[in-house]
């Protein structure tokens, strides 16, 4: 019969430097990822950093719609503003605004603003539209289970059906339930519904078909936003990316329930607002490094993209402009447990942080040893100093976690954290 016996080793110190990353969290974290963070940013990655800050540039009244042609479009109460100019009142709140030959159209009103001529109209489709988009000179829109488009180069158009290339276009799509958004990826338009995703293929409306591109189906199809090629979106059990083939989930290091959001597209990152049912955060993945990170609960209804610049129109009525102005950021970090798995006795010894604040920063370091709660080790507020490297006795612990909340410009270098090895094993004989 074999039994253990107890042998011991002689302990031996053993240290490493790690370079924290990403948000995640779940129990498949790797040692870099964080539990919990609070207006973090991946713009001095590998190191860590505050966000950068936002200035607003409008105060509305009543925020409906943010829209960007040539210059930046929104809709306040009913009236529609171009560039800050009032040029048209609706009549319902805007679902949907798109632009077609210099025209913005507005949905569901079925209205549109002419840029050229400085001129307000309107016209009439013949269906129930709430989301439209725009591929090769025509406008599509979908209508319950219908996909629809005006005739080719005519938007005013709907119901042009002579035999020819430029005709209208209808038709029913049998899946499962209604649409709920559209748009247009990799040159064709994409169609969402709660359990698939279906394309359009062909060049007129004689060869168009609609097959079901996808089983795996979107939420909210605001949530729905291009980068680089690669089409984000929100479905049923987290965010997903694809460019044709299967989707690939990218969202398995947020482990929370969403209900809903709006997405947009930014300097390779994919920034989403999301709801839970009772409280947002906004999210921003790094498609570079392919890491999460957690800014703030700032809700968004409205993302458009200026001349490179991301914009956000804020369910309290105010259009922000990102990476812009003097906002003096708080920030927050709290890393994941940190358990050396390895088979041998350790305790940790020292941890040693490595973090440069801006002239007038503040930070406060706290320390959780082995599940206790966490205690404070450092406040650093001192205005002449820069750099702290701050070494923390870990007092003989197994395990221990770190938190650090500031005010303003940071980087957090990197943490060299130092353990024993050694101790009782037990030896199967």
């Amino acid at each position: 019969m074999r039994r253990s016996k107890a042998r011991y080793k002689a302990a031996r110190t053993q240290s490493d430097i790690i370079a924290l990353a990403g948000f995640n969290n779940t129990e498949n974290h790797n040692e870099k990822q964080l539990l919990d963070m609070l207006n973090i940013s991946s713009n001095e990655y590998p190191f860590i950093t505050q966000r950068p800050p936002r200035e607003q540039i409008e105060a509305l009244t009543a925020g409906k719609y943010l829209f960007a042609s040539n210059v930046l479009c929104w809709v306040d109460g009913l009236n529609f503003y171009y560039g800050g100019i009032s040029k048209g009142t609706l009549t319902n709140d805007p679902t949907s605004i798109v632009e077609m030959n210099n025209f913005i159209v507005i949905f569901p009103d079925e209205v549109y603003y002419d840029k050229v001529n400085d001129t307000w109209g309107s016209f009439t489709s013949g269906y129930a539209i709430n989301y439209a988009t725009v591929n090769d000179n025509r406008m599509f829109a979908v209508s319950g289970n219908q996909l629809i488009a005006s005739k080719q180069g005519d938007f005013k158009t709907w119901d042009s059906f002579q035999g020819v290339n430029t005709d209208s276009y209808a038709a029913d799509v049998a899946t499962q339930g209604d649409f709920i958004g559209l748009v247009t990826f990799q040159d064709h338009v994409t169609m969402f519904k709660y359990d698939d995703i279906h394309e359009l293929y062909g060049n007129m409306p004689s060869n168009y078909t609609i097959p079901e591109a996808l089983k795996t189906g979107c939420v909210d199809a605001r949530t729905a936003a291009e980068l680089d090629g690669i089409l984000m979106f929100m479905s049923q059990d987290g965010i997903y990316s694809y460019s044709g083939g299967l989707p690939r989930k990218i969202s398995n290091e947020v482990d929370v329930s969403y209900e809903g959001g709006v997405a947009a597209t930014s300097d390779g990152k994919y920034y989403v607002s999301l709801y839970n049912g009772t409280d947002y955060s906004l999210f921003v993945y790094d498609a570079r490094y392919k890491e999460w990170y957690k800014e703030d609960d700032l809700q968004v209804t409205h993302f458009a993209k200026l001349d490179g610049i991301l914009y956000a129109l804020t369910a309290d009525n105010k259009i922000l402009q990102f990476n812009s102005g003097s906002e003096i950021v708080s920030w927050e970090i709290e890393s994941n447990e940190f358990d050396q798995l390895i088979f041998e006795n350790k305790t940790y010894r020292e941890l040693l942080i490595n973090i440069e604040l801006e002239y007038g920063s503040t930070a406060i370091l706290y320390i959780k040893k082995d599940n206790l709660p966490y205690e404070l080790i450092k406040s650093m507020t001192d205005a002449k100093q820069r750099h702290f490297r701050i070494p923390i006795n870990l007092s003989n612990c197994n395990s221990f976690q770190f938190k650090i909340t500031g005010n303003g410009e940071f980087t957090l270098k990197n943490i060299r954290r130092t353990f024993d090895l050694g101790g009782r094993i037990n030896v199967w004989c």
